[in-house]
């Protein structure tokens, strides 16, 4: 049952992710907690997949699903902080 709120749930992360990639300047302090939520739910969603290809002849499809959907905004907003990291690196050296 709480599998059929994947969609509804990753319109709500891609929207909270997307502010941090949009935003075009630095993320804020409180950035770190967001990202920490995100990867949890991630994981927590992965978790109540592997659970239900346990139980089911879906097997990886599910966890697919999962993966398919929250992973590549959490992937660009890694990306971000990556640049944001060398550029201020650089700018230390």
């Amino acid at each position: 049952m709480l599998f059929a709120q994947l969609s509804a749930f990753s319109v709500a992360h891609h929207a909270a992710l997307r502010g941090y990639i949009q935003s075009g300047t630095s993320p804020p302090e409180s950035a770190t907690t967001d990202i920490n939520h995100g990867y949890i739910a991630i994981k927590l969603w992965l978790m109540l997949a592997q659970k239900m290809s346990s139980r089911d002849d879906m097997g990886n499809i599910t966890a697919l699903t999962v993966w398919n959907e929250l992973w590549p905004p959490f992937e660009n907003l890694m990306n971000v902080f990556e640049v944001e990291s060398r550029a201020g690196l650089s700018m230390v050296s």
